[in-house]
């Protein structure tokens, strides 16, 4: 029987309490769990003499990823730096149904199920079975073998992925429209945005203005430090994706494509001239004339 977070919770209770855990990254302090306070919602950790606390919450997040995905790499589902995932990590990690693996070069946790190894130690997935979860965490949907047809089928809604949706349209897909100032562009723009999208459609479209200082950064997104506070209080920085106008326009679009309901997607950009074109660009540019079969 799969596991929920309160099993999790009751088997850090019987076997982890007072045990001193080591992470998988080998650098990071040990540190032992005190108690798991119930009616504040978090769990307790002695870290070489300092209390340290996590959330249920922060737990839970990283739970469900491990229990819908082949694996979690703890410090994305956070979005902050390994300081803030390795005591989660470490918890997780010396569970006996947690295995520790490698997914592109950075360490995972994965939920396999099964006691694999003794309560309070670690274990690195056999080479074989870690092979197979790269794979896996490769596919276009990852999720954990471990799912039932109708967990996947909630998850992905049944829905797959196709490049090639038959969707067609009277307009081509990339246009330049140019001429001298007051001869007309911005309103055959906005005709031709309504009749592709409907006149009362205002979600369906991004525009944007290029400037000399525009950037990769801009159009298509990057990470931005934000503040946050930790478990503690204390401020702290931490990083999240931030995605511009093509990332915003292109997941709609995609997402779009999986229905049998497709819709079209509009991006429009006004003075494209103004920036270094390649520059913001990047490399999506070599995608923007391909056909329906990725040629």
């Amino acid at each position: 029987m799969k596991k929920t977070l309160q099993d999790v919770l009751n088997d850090i209770q019987d076997n982890l309490i007072g045990k001193e855990l080591h992470g998988i990254s080998g650098t990071a302090s040990s540190f032992r769990i005190s108690e798991i306070d119930y009616e504040k919602d978090y769990i307790v950790l002695d870290v070489q003499g300092k209390r340290r606390t996590w959330s249920f919450e922060r737990l839970e997040r990283v739970w469900k990823e491990m229990y819908y995905r082949p694996a979690a790499n703890v410090e994305i589902v956070f979005g902050g730096s390994g300081s803030s995932r390795n005591q989660v990590e470490t918890i997780y990690a010396n569970l006996g149904y947690i295995e520790w693996l490698y997914v592109n070069g950075k360490k995972n946790i994965a939920y396999v199920g099964e006691d694999t190894h003794t309560y309070g130690t670690l274990k690195h997935m056999d080479e074989e079975k870690e092979i197979e979860y790269q794979k896996m965490m490769e596919e276009p949907e990852p999720h954990n073998p471990l799912l039932s047809p109708d967990e996947i089928m909630g998850i992905t809604g049944g829905n797959t992925i196709r490049f090639y949706t038959g969707y067609t349209s009277g307009y081509e897909k990339n246009r330049i429209l140019f001429g001298a100032p007051g001869t007309g562009k911005s309103y055959t723009l906005n005709k031709e945005k309504d009749i592709l999208l409907g006149g009362d459609n205002t979600r369906n479209y991004e525009r944007v203005t290029f400037h000399p200082d525009y950037s990769y950064a801009n159009f298509v997104g990057t990470y931005k430090p934000v503040p946050d506070k930790d478990e503690d209080g204390h401020n702290v920085i931490t990083y999240k994706y931030v995605p511009g106008p093509f990332m915003r326009i292109y997941v709609k679009a995609v997402l779009s494509g999986r229905t049998e309901n497709v819709k079209p997607y509009l991006l429009i950009i006004e003075e494209i001239n103004r920036a270094n074109v390649a520059a913001v660009f990047g490399d999506i540019f070599q995608l923007l004339d391909m056909d329906e079969k990725g040629s």
